[in-house]
């Protein structure tokens, strides 16, 4: 298991998106987009841990991108092969530099099947240098792409149009000919979107209906379409808070007396309100915005308001520290039978909170944190989930304190 699988269960995962690599020119389909975006998510995490430009991911991570798996690992697999194929003409906009480069969306692919039916498919890939570069250095401007909500959209055209206003958030997005928007949106060449009423009916107005009816996007988006002459020559799109979040803003506003920072006071709004002026809180977010995206930074917070804490602010710290948010740890099992630490696979548990009972089905190695990957087996519905576990937990499980390592 790789680390997108564990990221994709919060309410944010923030991919920062070089523009150059959102205004592109190419015709991919919405699975290739969504494996594409955890390909450069994958790659500027592990170069983060080294000097390379080749990345290995497990298939299962770059499906938990997927909101539903309708097809078999060959298909997926094909997709990723198509996108060798694939030429792309990055910064087509000319946002981040006035020049655009042309390739390949990856250089190398690579997969390496699985022994056993326990064991994952590996994707090795490589990027072009070029592509790395932006990861490492993007030359002043990128876009915050959430990866859990580009999971659920269900059209490519909604993900283009997605990243498009969060490429451009802060500013208007320019006026484009309907030559750079067709380039954008992979229209090219194809003669059923000739006419702007096609466009319209099947790209334009089912796209935006997606965006402005998606809960957890904070923005509304519209179009207008501009004639030269008798023809259809250019396109505007704009794009407002929703008045829930213009509604925010406003009461966000109101804590200027508390700090400078918007983002600052965007975040300690999300407090309760008991806790909003208190100095450590406001120290820990302040401080926790020079670390960690403000995005992440909310999903912790969402998630100690709904725990509602004695210790509020101790909490959050450990919160934002550890992830709690993004952490579905199995915890406060009670163990239904005992056995020794040989005896761990095939173990039942039950959840005291829930009831749950699960069957031990599988413990991977220790990775370099200290950690084990385990998998249980939901007995009522054959459900696998993967946790993390400390070796201390799985000695408990196996009814000893202070032997070796589990085997």
């Amino acid at each position: 298991m790789g680390i997108l699988v564990d990221v994709m269960k919060k309410n944010a995962v923030v991919l920062q998106k070089p523009s150059a690599t959102i205004s592109v020119r190419a015709d991919i389909s919405t699975v290739q987009r969504k494996f594409y975006n955890a390909l450069l998510y994958v790659a500027k995490q592990e170069i983060k841990k080294k000097n390379t430009n080749i990345f290995s991911v497990p298939l299962s991570d770059l499906k938990a991108l997927l909101k539903k798996e309708t097809h078999n690992n060959e298909y997926y697999i094909q997709e990723l092969k198509d996108l060798m194929d694939k030429k792309i003409e990055y910064n087509i906009l000319h946002k981040d530099y006035n020049e655009y480069t042309i390739t390949h969306l990856i250089s190398m692919l690579k997969v390496i099947s699985r022994k056993s039916e326990k064991e994952d498919i590996i994707i090795k890939f490589e990027l072009p240098t070029d592509i790395i570069n932006l990861l490492v250095n993007p030359k002043g401007f990128f876009a915050n792409i959430n990866l859990v909500i580009v999971r659920g959209l269900q059209s490519k055209y909604s993900i283009i149009l997605y990243e498009l206003c969060k490429d451009y958030e802060k500013v208007e997005i320019p006026l484009m000919s309907i030559d750079e928007f067709k380039k954008l949106f992979g229209l090219e060449g194809k003669k059923s979107y000739t006419r702007i009423d096609n466009i319209k009916n099947r790209i334009l107005d089912p796209a935006i209906k997606e965006l402005n009816n998606n809960s957890s996007i904070d923005f509304s988006v519209s179009y207008e379409l501009y004639k030269t002459g008798r023809k259809y020559t250019h396109i505007k799109f704009k794009v407002k808070p929703k008045i829930q979040r213009e509604k925010i803003t406003q009461q966000v506003e109101d804590y200027k007396s508390l700090a400078d920072d918007p983002d600052l006071r965007e975040l300690l709004f999300l407090l309760p309100e008991s806790y909003r002026k208190r100095k450590n809180c406001v120290s820990l977010l302040a401080g926790a915005l020079q670390e960690k995206d403000k995005e992440y930074i909310k999903a912790q917070i969402e998630y100690t308001n709904e725990k509602s804490p004695k210790n509020y602010c101790g909490y959050l710290k450990q919160a934002i520290e550890k992830d709690y948010a993004g952490a579905e740890i199995i915890e406060d099992f009670e163990i239904e039978e005992q056995d020794w630490k040989k005896k761990v696979i095939g173990k039942i548990v039950v959840n005291s909170k829930t009831g749950e009972r699960y069957k031990i089905a599988h413990i991977g190695e220790q990775d370099e944190e200290g950690y084990y990957e385990v998998r249980l087996d939901k007995i009522d519905d054959n459900t696998i989930r993967w946790f993390k576990w400390t070796e201390e937990k799985i000695k408990k499980l196996a009814g000893v304190e202070d032997e070796q390592k589990p085997s």
